[in-house]
């Protein structure tokens, strides 16, 4: 157990270094760069079909204007695995790898979570029974803490894996 603490641990002051060395919980916008710092760590840990990295960018798209309150737009620029990062609003033509949704932004996914499914996407929620509603990630604050569900049935039907670290750490949802 204080293995995976420790773990954890590290991989959050890592993702936190990454988007801001000032993020905090005490306040939405140090909650938001967790949040953004999870999503920059899920596209290192996931496994697509057609792999990302040879391509020239990972696409992380986004249905509201201001996700995680901007935080998400900083991933801009940054590299997985020597792949830039691009970000920009979801539309049905353009490929996305990592879609995130805000609770703005539910009945918008509900309306494209089965295109999603199909163009192997992996979505990231950060409301309340996002992975009931077939999410694959869902960003929950417990206590001081940013934690996930996994919706493994989702994940595969995406045909998206995820890596055995990412498993450890979030909480599988049934």
């Amino acid at each position: 157990m204080k293995k995976v603490a420790l773990i954890i641990s590290i991989a959050i002051a890592v993702s936190i270094s990454v988007i801001s060395p000032n993020a905090s919980m005490g306040n939405s916008s140090g909650e938001d760069q967790l949040k953004a710092a999870f999503i920059y760590n899920f596209a290192k840990l996931t496994k697509w079909p057609e792999d990302p990295y040879s391509n020239q960018h990972i696409s992380i798209c986004f249905f509201s204007d201001q996700p995680l309150n901007g935080q998400l737009t900083l991933l801009e620029g940054k590299k997985v695995k020597n792949t830039l990062i691009k970000t920009g609003k979801y539309n049905e033509s353009k490929k996305c790898h990592i879609t995130f949704v805000d609770k703005n932004s539910e009945e918008t996914f509900i309306q494209n979570k089965d295109d999603l499914k199909k163009k192997n996407v992996l979505t990231v929620g950060d409301f309340s029974g996002f992975v009931s509603n077939g999410g694959g990630i869902e960003l929950f604050r417990s206590q001081d803490k940013v934690n996930f569900y996994i919706n493994i049935q989702s994940i595969k039907a995406s045909g998206l894996s995820l890596n055995a670290r990412l498993l450890k750490l979030g909480k599988i949802h049934d």
